[in-house]
């Protein structure tokens, strides 16, 4: 692959910038031993930062080794600094707080400033400590006809009396774009599909991928009837590496298609589908064919193909009308009232979570309350910026708007709004189609999405392009949204189901979760678990108190995996983590907030500890939180989509407080 690196003020070709820049080039020796040529930084050429050793640490040079035409990896990176170079290091969390150091980060990102690779300071891909050459190994393979640019976090590196390198946040100061390359590939179907006699000869350019079948052995195409295929697609779904690697913000759940072949073509075209949102993801292409015996053949054309530039949006999508923007100002006597300190019950709820893991009791109950620490992995005043993809309606943008607008008084420090510019979004909520059925992607597309019953909400691990800069994803399934809204209208069993409310209580339910709370019994929480029957057009008093105390700006940030360093078994977190190379949970626990907030020596704390259903058991009527949650209902009272939720809410008192099934499991949550 062809790669043209351009800088501030620089021109650099590999190769050629010897003959078209006038800034020095000079011959160094890399980590590997490799003599490499490099590009002289115009702002500290003039003079020569080495003879003060009281100045800064600078970056005077750097270049990209030179790869060849067909080669699809990235090039060793050069850094060629004043002065021997070390790592630095700083934490996200203040001191005493954080259970392990977070490394700073050398970030590769492409062109609409979507992260493609993070590699922590401390990476065995970094080399050269010690000396002013460092060497960054990026291995990630490049889409062709793509711009991409380098950053460093300031203190990342330091010198040898600690003075810290400021860093590269600039997009334009490091930057580099690939060369156009056609991928070919030839496959004979005979080989993969017995009973498929025929060959496929397929190419991308130009984010088209174009195929014809040939008989095995021949050059002319022909028509898939001729070979008796009765069906025939190409099939595009996210690379599953990638998935994975960049997964949390989840943008591949839009990313399956799938495109119906006439049968009597002799070539075919298909311009790969635009993504719906920035953040770039490899696609794998597929062609699927139905023989005459009913037999599916499905084989891989492609993989890890990235599109353009011009597939990926520029603009966040769904923006709000005027008329949908949140009001701020619409809880302002709250805000002059001023938020009551967090007490025991709002420490106990910002620190447990329920889940009905290990065996059940001897009583019968299924289900434990588990200590969690506090969930707050962005750095410090990132705001809340919030982006919605795929099938939104008016509703949607308006239950997030509900939601910034008690934000604004509960957890003003976040700041919750909705993005206005792909740059701001630091909370990606994912509305997903074709989920009510098989038809429109196919069984195995279908399959590979796993879409039906979707609704959950996902932070940002450690090893993940944007952790400490984004809040994570939320995911939603909205096949059929009109006929679920219809149910809403029209229900008439007995004991209505949280089905019911999915229109707008998985909103709160995930965004609650985002927000730091895990599953609880409380009735009317919008977190229980499982859901129940009783709950709220939004947050319950209960999720207001504990959503306040853990963005309360006394409470520092924290970072919780709990899914991989908990040990249901023991009721413990894995000392060594899940994988026995250090705990990825950390934060503030309960006995922290306890200290924060004055509340360890209250008769409320060790009872509450130690019975934590009884933080559902305290009487809020008439509170701060109450009068919050029921002033936030009232909007909606002559709405005719909610006069049926009214209605029951008038019924409450003599309904059980969850289902019969569960009441074996926990009859004190279900009285």
């Amino acid at each position: 692959m062809r790669l043209t690196f351009t800088f501030v003020s620089l021109c650099f070709v590999v190769a050629a910038c010897a003959q078209t820049s006038d800034n020095p080039v000079r011959t160094v020796e890399n980590s590997a031993g490799q003599v490499v040529n490099t590009t002289e930084v115009e702002s500290v050429a003039a003079s020569d930062p080495r003879a003060k050793p009281e100045s800064p640490l600078v970056l005077l040079r750097y270049s990209f080794g030179e790869v060849a035409n067909d080669d699809s990896q990235v090039p060793d990176v050069t850094l060629v600094f004043n002065r021997d170079v070390y790592q630095g290091n700083k934490g996200l969390l203040p001191a005493g707080v954080a259970k392990r150091s977070l490394e700073p980060f050398i970030s590769l990102w492409n062109s609409v400033h979507s992260p493609v690779e993070n590699i922590e300071i401390t990476d065995w891909r970094i080399k050269g400590w010690g000396s002013p050459v460092i060497t960054v190994d990026l291995p990630r393979r490049l889409a062709p006809n793509m711009s991409y640019h380098l950053t460093i976090e300031g203190g990342a590196l330091v010198d040898s009396d600690g003075r810290k390198f400021e860093g590269i946040q600039d997009p334009s100061v490091v930057m580099f774009s690939t060369a156009l390359r056609p991928l070919t590939n030839e496959t004979d179907l005979g080989r993969s599909c017995p009973g498929f006699p025929s060959t496929v000869k397929s190419r991308f350019v130009d984010d088209t991928v174009s195929l014809a079948l040939h008989a095995i052995g021949e050059d002319t195409p022909q028509a898939a009837s001729d070979f008796g295929y009765k069906e025939s697609w190409l099939a595009m779904r996210p690379d599953m590496n990638w998935r994975w690697s960049r997964g949390i913000e989840h943008s591949w759940v839009h990313e399956f298609h799938r495109l119906p072949l006439d049968l009597d073509r002799l070539t075919h075209s298909w311009l790969l589908p635009e993504s719906e949102t920035v953040h770039r993801i490899g696609v794998d292409v597929e062609l699927q064919l139905i023989n005459s015996d009913g037999q599916l053949c499905s084989v891989v054309l492609f993989e890890d193909l990235e599109r353009s530039d011009a597939r990926y949006p520029t603009e966040v999508p769904n923006l709000p009308g005027a008329g949908q923007l949140p009001d701020y100002e619409r809880y302002a006597s709250f805000i002059e009232e001023g938020l009551p300190d967090p007490d025991v019950q709002s420490v106990m709820i910002a620190t447990s979570w329920w889940e009905d893991y290990g065996p059940p009791f001897e009583d019968g109950r299924e289900g434990y309350y588990l200590d969690q620490p506090i969930e707050k992995s962005v750095v410090d005043g990132t705001p809340m910026k919030v982006a919605l993809y795929g099938v939104i309606n008016e509703h949607i943008i308006q239950d997030f708007a509900d939601a910034f607008e008690i934000l604004a008084v509960i957890a003003p420090s976040l700041q919750a709004g909705f993005a206005s510019t792909p740059e701001e979004v630091t909370l990606s909520v994912h509305f997903i189609d074709n989920c009510g059925d098989e038809s429109y992607l196919g069984a195995d597309l279908y399959a590979d999405l796993g879409c039906e019953n979707k609704g959950f909400a996902s932070t940002v691990s450690r090893n993940q392009p944007f952790f400490g800069k984004s809040y994570g994803s939320i995911q939603v399934a909205a096949a059929d949204w009109q006929r679920r809204e219809r149910e809403l209208l029209s229900w008439d069993k007995p004991y209505p189901s949280w089905y019911q409310m999915r229109t707008r209580q998985t909103v709160f339910h995930e965004f609650g979760h985002i927000l730091g709370l895990s599953h609880n019994r409380c009735v009317h929480s919008s977190v229980r678990a499982p859901n129940s029957h009783k709950q709220h057009l939004g947050w319950s008093a209960e999720d207001l108190k504990g959503i306040a105390a853990i963005h309360d700006v006394r409470v520092p940030q924290g970072s919780t995996e709990s899914g991989n360093d908990y040990d249901t078994d023991l009721n413990m977190w894995k000392p060594d983590g899940a994988y026995g190379n250090g705990r990825l949970a950390f934060g503030p626990e309960v006995e922290d907030l306890g200290q924060i907030f004055g509340l360890l020596e209250s008769p409320d704390w060790d009872r509450m500890q130690s019975d934590r259903q009884s933080m559902c058991e305290v009487d809020l009527s008439g509170t701060f939180w109450d009068r919050l949650a029921h002033k936030y209902e009232e909007k909606y009272q002559s709405d005719p989509r909610y006069a049926d939720w009214y209605q029951r809410q008038q019924e409450w008192s003599s309904w059980p407080d969850c289902y019969e099934a569960e009441r074996i499991k926990d009859p004190r949550a279900c009285s």
